[in-house]
């Protein structure tokens, strides 16, 4: 299958995840191969990484390979440098994987996509027809084919090219470019072997595209620019289809038709040709898409018309529909070469806002029609989106394995416990996340959250995606859907062991002699620093022969190359060749093992050397507490008096765990000597420490002895303690708090280093203190970091507006995990303070303050001023409308105005001042005589289950008399008029105000009164204004002496609402008879 390459997004910045190209493999078989280009093309320099797939290290830029032939253009443009092309030019590598980023649109390289085209067309046998190419131009490009001399031009743009070539060789670059020539000079011979067969094949599918042609098509042909083949040839039907210049060497013409100012040095030579198309039908076919409406509402129906000249009933068309739905089909011409559509707009639980819906004919892809489709919003609204946080603040498209996003559905006037419906399509699974995919979820306060959280599978198995979607019905197909893509961080973990002669080396070794230091390597890649590597020591070895500790659990480097060196003791014992041996596990992935031999060359020089309580050393330490006081005593034979010994101290201990600095030589008198050191009581939790030391002679070239000494962590445990203060960052002590108040949570410690993570539970009474249980305004912190001893975090208690009494607030520390044991508890009381809110309701004609009414008017905007005590800023208050004396929620359906603009609010907020504004339009086309009273109740709850507030208006009855009179003022009323007479059309209204715009339509014969139609000399206007309870428009009609009779003029007055199937909808209409002149 092709994947266009042209889908990646134009990227001037150098940051799009979707523009990065990850793992990319080249392999090197010959020096050729050591010369590429990019798959997916041009590159960001400073974002190309290299690796050695051997080696798996990273290449180095200008020591290891180069990048070359950088593009002007885009670098310009992006402000950062591209380069096309990249030069391996260290010699021992043979494969490589390189990572880069793309700047895309026109910049991304077509190549691939060409080589996969030619190699397809070798298997490809099913013909071509015309009809089936989507997206053809008007205009089409020459293709490779014969022509003379004459038929070129500008051959000098040819040799300027060269030129720049030619320029760029005896540059300072010449090198690389004479290398990249070189390539291409291979790559050219290789594929003169497969010329002759991929023109041939790129030959026959063209001729199969002339010849196997649709019914409409047969051929095309160059004429020369003056010969027209509708008269010059007796045969069928042509239409011209462009002009074109046609250059380069004649073929089998002695002379050109016409020609051209080309260099005569270029043996070249042009013509002026025109391009036409030979028609199968005496008549060119032509189409046209026609639609009823120029606008849909959702739910309602349009229908298409495709009309054809030239074309024969019965013949079939294949369409497709775009935009808010997507759907295939045929429609059948009729015998009038007509074809109908009757498309029925869905529906859904989205705010869309203003959308397209078009029909397009597939065979004739350039013929299409579009309508404006509305969106119709009613009940609950619902959102879906992907977010970083389960509040859907920051929106987010993709999420690394290992890391966590939520999709987030939000909602307005959606009802506490609504359960919607979850719908999954793409590669990411159950399977592939930590926690699993819900069938269901629960809305509360309007809004609902899914955690995904995908798994660190330590697998390169690429990008994925996600589409979930969402349905109140439990049906397959979503009503709406978010997109969650999940970027592959994962890489495939690889491990090996080896000894080593210096910790820097990549030199396996077999041996090392006592006395020196053998370095255990583990080389790994794609395994986290920090992971423990687990060993088992075997061999004739114990802990005796070596000063440094055979250790259990060492951690991974952050470098990826853990070195752990072991200090072979020369214990000058003769034991001949030992075996030291060790088997490292990390998790369950890897288990090695390496061994090395351990040559003996230790030699006894009647030395002893021991760590004691006294500095006679009449006992020998191996163990001692932190805070003790110990002595080194050296006991020797044949060293002369006042001599020294060189002293080597090593370990894990450091100079900050003694009192005085170690000394590197100890003096020895009468074959004694001795040293005191005083270690610290650090109050450090350490662990268990060893201090070791060689001792020398004083040439410092020979090991005489070793010995060591575990230090034994004394240090005090650590303790904890919960607090609340009314402070940030100290301890301010309170003794209880109010509801309202900002208090904080403090966490104080005593040896716990900082950073340190502490798991804390937060309950209010027995509920957690979260949003949703109502009692502070924000989650509080599930963690807190240790610093300095202390951790602050807060909690905004909330007033709840409940009497529900005193509660105690109770904070639970815990360490490692939420589910660790208990570590301290702490308590506080909680006044209950709350104040039970007010409602007020006051109708006015204002907004900006109450101008208070008693009845509200036809076409009237009136305010509901809501004033409110007790309740926080922001606060939601919904509206529920009906008729006073009347159950439920319906209003009649000419009572509110209630276009799209006009949408009535279901929703306010309380800003703070307490007062919530709500603006309400009467409709100005009200009829009827029933008395009208507007309900509004105000509810805090989107069910408007209960109501906090009611009131009521009457709306004042209307009345409308449309006549017809002779002049401006309307007084003189009229039943017939001539032809060339000026008339009034007139609107009488009572209960109206002033300067209301009322629609209104004037017909003439069925037509609208238009000058085009030649019945008015003027178009007859659609809008009327009342002032003063009556409104007028002029008619002026034109006397045309054309006999047609008596006809009727009908003066309509229209709802200014629009109802679910757009037809039009008179209320009131006025008719007079046009008499003929």
């Amino acid at each position: 299958m092709l994947i266009n390459p042209l889908s990646r997004p134009l990227d001037l910045v150098g940051d799009k995840d979707v523009n990065y190209v990850q793992d990319e493999s080249h392999e090197i078989l010959e020096t050729a191969d050591r010369i590429f280009v990019p798959v997916h093309g041009p590159f960001y320099g400073k974002s190309l990484e290299v690796i050695d797939k051997v080696t798996m290290k990273k290449l180095v830029v200008g020591e290891d390979y180069k990048v070359l032939h950088i593009l002007k253009e885009i670098t310009k443009l992006s402000t950062k440098e591209v380069f096309a092309v990249i030069y391996i030019t260290k010699k021992e590598v043979s494969k490589v994987s390189i990572s880069y980023r793309v700047p895309g649109g026109k910049y991304t390289d077509l190549s691939d996509l060409y080589r996969e085209l030619i190699k397809n067309y070798a298997s490809y046998r099913k013909p071509v027809y015309w009809s089936e190419i989507l997206g053809l131009p008007k205009l089409f490009s020459a293709v490779p084919h014969k022509h003379s001399i004459m038929d070129l031009v500008e051959i000098g743009e040819l040799t300027t090219a060269l030129d720049l070539v030619i320029n760029a060789i005896y540059s300072n670059d010449f090198e690389n470019w004479l290398k990249i020539y070189e390539y291409l000079d291979e790559k050219l011979k290789a594929l003169k072997t497969y010329k002759s067969e991929i023109f041939t094949n790129i030959e026959l599918r063209a001729n199969a595209l002339l010849t196997k042609a649709s019914p409409f098509l047969k051929e095309f042909w160059f004429f020369n620019d003056t010969i027209n083949p509708n008269a010059d040839y007796n045969y069928g039907v042509w239409e011209r289809r462009g002009d074109y210049l046609l250059y380069g060497q004649m073929h089998n013409e002695a002379a050109p038709l016409s020609t051209f100012n080309v260099p005569a040095v270029s043996g070249l030579q042009a013509r002026q040709v025109a391009l036409w198309q030979y028609m199968k039908h005496t008549t060119i076919l032509t189409y046209k898409l026609a639609v009823n409406k120029t606008a849909v509402l959702e739910g309602g129906s349009v229908t298409f018309t495709l009309t054809t000249t030239g074309g024969v009933g019965g013949e079939v068309y294949k369409y497709v529909l775009s935009g808010v739905m997507y759907e295939t089909g045929e429609v059948i011409l009729n015998s009038s070469g007509v074809a109908t559509l009757v498309v029925n707009v869905p529906t859904d639980i989205n705010t869309n806002g203003l959308r397209k819906l078009t029909m397009t004919l597939v065979d004739h892809p350039y013929v299409s029609k579009e309508i404006d489709v509305i969106d119709v919003v009613t009940g609950p609204q619902y959102r879906i989106g992907f977010y970083s946080d389960q509040t859907g603040m920051n929106s987010i498209d993709t999420v690394n394995e290992g890391g966590t996003g939520y999709v987030v559905i939000k909602g307005e006037g959606v009802a506490d416990g609504t359960v919607v419906n979850l719908i999954y399509n793409g590669d990411v699974t159950s399977d592939s996340l930590t926690i699993p995919l819900p069938a269901t979820v629960t809305m509360y306060d309007n809004i609902a959250a899914i955690q995904i959280s995908p798994r660190l599978d330590k697998i390169s198995d690429g990008n994925k995606y996600m589409r979930v979607g969402m349905s109140l019905d439990n049906v397959v197909v979503p009503s709406a859907a978010t997109m969650v893509y999940v970027r592959d961080t994962s890489k495939t973990p690889t491990a090996i062991t080896y000894w080593a002669s210096s910790p820097t080396s990549n030199v396996p070794v077999i041996s090392m002699q006592e006395g020196s230091i053998a370095y255990l390597v583990i080389e790994t890649t794609n395994i986290p620093a920090g992971t423990l590597a687990q060993t088992y020591w075997y061999g004739a070895i114990s802990q005796d022969d070596f000063t440094t500790n055979l250790g259990v659990n060492y951690p991974i480097s952050e470098t990826g190359r853990t070195v752990i060196p072991l200090s072979i003791k020369a214990d000058n014992l003769t034991e001949g060749v030992e075996i030291c041996g060790v088997t490292i596990d990390i998790g369950t992935d890897f288990h090695m093992d390496a061994s090395i031999y351990i040559e003996d060359v230790s030699r006894n020089d009647n030395i002893d050397v021991r760590f004691s309580t006294n500095s006679i050393g009449t006992n020998s330490l191996t163990t001692i507490k932190e805070g003790s006081s110990i002595y080194l005593v050296v006991k020797t034979e044949d060293i002369p008096d006042e001599g020294k010994l060189k002293l080597v101290w090593s370990g894990t201990t450091n100079a900050n765990d003694f009192t005085t600095e170690l000394p590197t030589f100890i003096d020895i008198k009468n074959n004694y000597g001795y040293l005191n050191l005083i270690i610290k009581a650090d109050n450090s939790t350490e662990g268990d420490e060893t201090l070791s030391v060689a001792v020398y002679d004083q040439a410092h070239t020979t090991l005489l002895a070793t010995q060591s000494l575990t230090i034994v962590d004394s240090s005090t445990p650590p303790t904890y303690q919960v607090l609340f203060s009314g402070t940030e960052g100290k301890v301010t002590p309170i003794n209880e708090a109010t509801e309202s108040d900002l208090i904080y949570g403090v966490i104080k410690t005593t040896q716990i280093p900082d950073n340190t993570v502490m798991f804390i539970e937060t309950l209010i009474g027995d509920k957690l203190a979260t949003y949703a249980n109502g009692d502070v305004l924000i989650d509080v912190a599930k963690t807190a970091v240790i610093d300095a001893g202390y951790a602050y975090f807060p909690i905004h208690l909330r007033m709840d507006e409940r009497k529900d009494g005193d509660k105690l607030i109770t904070i639970r520390l815990r360490a490692d995990s939420p589910d660790a044991e208990i570590l301290t508890t702490n308590q506080l009381m909680v006044k209950d303070t709350s104040v039970i809110p007010t409602y007020n309701l006051q109708w006015s004609s204002t907004y900006d303050k109450v101008t208070a009414i008693s009845a509200a008017l036809a076409g009237q905007t009136i305010y509901a001023h809501v004033k409110t005590t007790s309740i926080a800023p922001g606060t939601a208050l919904y509206l529920e409308y009906g008729q006073a004396g009347i159950g439920g929620t319906n209003l009649p359906t000419d009572f509110l105005q209630s276009h799209s603009s006009d949408i009535l609010p279901r929703i306010v907020r309380i800003d703070g001042e307490g007062l919530a504004i709500v603006p309400i339009k009467i409709s100005k086309t009200l009829v009827g005589n029933v008395a009208l009273n507007l309900r509004l109740s105000l509810s805090r709850v989107a069910s408007n289950a209960t109501h906090v507030i009611t009131s009521v208006i009457p709306v004042t009855q209307p009345t409308y008399v449309p006549s017809f009179a002779s002049n401006p003022s309307g007084t003189t009323t009229i039943t017939s008029v001539n032809e060339g007479q000026t008339i009034y059309a007139v609107l009488r209204t009572t209960n109206v105000p002033n300067n209301t715009v009322f629609d209104v339509h004037v017909r003439i014969g069925n037509e609208i009164a238009l000058a085009t139609n030649k019945d008015v000399s003027v178009d007859v206007a659609t809008k009327l204004t009342v002032v003063n309870n009556i409104g007028t428009i002029p008619i002026v009609t034109v006397n045309d002496g054309i006999g047609e009779g008596t006809e009727q003029i009908d003066f309509h007055i229209l709802y200014d609402h629009m109802s679910k199937d757009e037809e039009i909808i008179y209320f009131a209409t006025q008719t007079i008879n046009l008499l003929e002149s």
